[in-house]
């Protein structure tokens, strides 16, 4: 039981790198984080029993470095999804390796000692000889204990700024609805995955006989069989948001790509041709429908837009886009809004109507969508763009 949480969060990162890596490589940064706070998880609870204590002293110092990683990559995987690319601060990175260097530099004498000597410590930590924390000799600075808060108030620190700049780059109307459903499922995961943590902290410090006191310390009355489902909530919890896993795009959901790999291996080899000429001719007609009629003018539009339209399955449509054109639908879309306003601003249309107008009559839903889709085209603002070209 200990380890099936480590094997479905494998599997759970390699679906979210397979389905959203080629327009979302800030998925990584989720990836890293799931990891690290499934395993972090396992060694807290392996500390609280009497079982796996090799595999506890192989794993309960070693990560406490890169623990102190999990808030800052909550907080860059935020920034990712609002600034709609891989987002990096390399001086803001830096600072936050620093605790992560101090930890190991702390612990040095721990590391320098041999595997039986780490054995025993653990060994005595779990006895309670040591009241869950290790010898002074094993540290530099601090105690272990102080280390553990430490970790636990640095990490709520940056998740706590992360919901700050969540909530006031949401006021400035900074990313599009979609991204608004993806970063609120996130947040209701980490809600459930460190609720019952909690929860469950305050419950045993209560029934504790040493007294109240807030400690992740699992009291011996409390049967420890079952602990371990706690470390399958959060992989568990993704069932409940498929967007999370599939992305933005309902078209890449697991059971469209099953059935995709599925007829590819059945069909013959000259129905392989025939699709291919039949995708290119509905990519043809795609771009003649969109070039001609200007559907992306309308803020609705969309891939059922064209499906409906045209009459052309909708995984057909995304297959045109992402197959054909090597463009995903939204991008594609964005770039015809733009080339629309262009078309406008030669046309001196922004001294008769304000920016905003103009997005608007180009299909945007707003100015900071606007501004987003034309610094992703023209890597300057539309108004930069009117200073150099006009």
């Amino acid at each position: 039981m200990i380890f099936t949480s480590i094997y479905i969060n494998i599997l759970l990162c390699l679906l979210l790198l397979n389905f959203q890596w080629r327009e979302n490589k800030s998925i990584i940064y989720l990836c890293l984080g799931l990891i690290i706070f499934n395993v972090r998880q396992i060694a807290g609870f392996l500390l609280n029993t009497e079982s796996n204590i090799e595999v506890l002293t192989k794993l309960i110092f070693v990560l406490d470095p890169l623990g102190a990683l999990l808030g800052p990559i909550t907080l860059y995987y935020f920034k990712s999804l609002v600034e709609k690319k891989f987002y990096i601060d390399f001086k803001f990175m830096l600072m936050c390796v620093i605790p992560g260097v101090l930890i190991i530099i702390n612990l040095w004498p721990y590391y320098h000692i041999s595997f039986d000597e780490k054995l025993n410590t653990i060994m005595a930590i779990n006895n309670h000889v040591y009241i869950r924390d290790v010898p002074v000799k094993h540290t530099l600075f601090f105690s272990f204990k102080i280390q553990t808060r430490m970790i636990a108030a640095y990490n709520a620190a940056h998740l706590i700024y992360a919901l700050y700049y969540l909530f006031k780059e949401n006021k400035a109307n900074k990313f599009n609805l979609k991204r608004v459903k993806i970063l609120y499922s996130i947040i209701s995961i980490l809600l459930v995955s460190i609720l019952p943590i909690v929860l469950f902290l305050v419950y045993a410090s209560y029934v504790s006989q040493d007294g109240f006191d807030f400690k992740f310390n699992i009291p011996e009355n409390i049967n420890t069989d079952h602990l371990y489902l706690f470390t399958l909530i959060t992989p568990i919890s993704f069932l409940f948001f498929p967007q999370l896993i599939y992305g933005v795009n309902p078209n890449t959901a697991l059971h469209l790509q099953l059935k995709d790999a599925v007829d590819c291996m059945i069909r013959p080899k000259n129905e392989d041709l025939n699709i291919k000429f039949a995708m290119s001719t509905e990519k043809d007609r795609i771009i003649d429908y969109i070039d001609k009629q200007k559907p992306y003018l309308n803020p609705s539009f969309s891939l059922h837009t064209v499906s409906s339209q045209l009459n052309i399955p909708h995984l057909r449509v995304s297959s045109c886009f992402n197959k054909e054109l090597n463009i995903s639908f939204p991008e594609y879309r964005n770039r015809k809004r733009v080339e629309n306003a262009i078309q406008l601003f030669k046309e001196n249309k922004h001294f008769h109507m304000s920016i905003e107008g103009i997005a608007a009559q180009c299909g945007f839903k707003n100015k900071s969508s606007f501004y987003a889709a034309f610094r992703s085209v023209h890597q300057m603002t539309p108004t930069d763009w009117i200073a150099n070209n006009l």
